[in-house]
């Protein structure tokens, strides 16, 4: 194959003569952070889905489906600073549980998915609002410590 301009000269075969290209670290980094939020804002509605059915089968029993929890023993997630805080202090509480208290650890019972996704639902529902769409590798990510 050969393009042409208007004229009909040939310009080049593409095929034999353009050079192969390779993005700079920079500029693969910027395409990763673009292609990253491209992801992150089309998967909030799913995982916020799939994680209300995680947080139904796992969490509403003590956190109540409303996320008003039963004080003193199932704290609240609705309005909750661990909740609307840094993400990775959820993960881990979540990973982990809170000894000396009634918050169980789900890190051997759930996925990496799962655990994101009800992460991301609780960050999003009720009063939570903080759009954060928490990914399977930022729960790998805290599983690592």
């Amino acid at each position: 194959k050969h393009l042409y301009d208007a004229r009909g000269a040939e310009l080049f075969d593409p095929i034999c003569e353009l050079p192969e290209y390779y993005p700079t670290r920079t500029e693969r980094a910027i395409l990763d952070e673009y292609a990253n939020a491209i992801v992150r804002r089309t998967a909030m509605a799913e995982l916020v889905e799939r994680g209300e059915k995680v947080y139904s089968a796992n969490c509403a029993a003590c956190h109540q489906a409303n996320g008003k929890g039963i004080p003193p023993a199932f704290l609240p997630l609705d309005g909750s600073p661990v909740v609307l805080g840094d993400k990775t202090g959820q993960i881990a509480t979540v990973l982990n549980g809170r000894p000396g208290t009634a918050m169980a650890a789900f890190g051997k019972q759930l996925s990496d998915a799962d655990l994101a996704a009800v992460i991301t639902y609780t960050r999003n529902t009720w009063s939570n609002k903080t759009g954060d769409a928490i990914q399977p590798g930022d729960v790998a990510a805290g599983r690592k410590g």
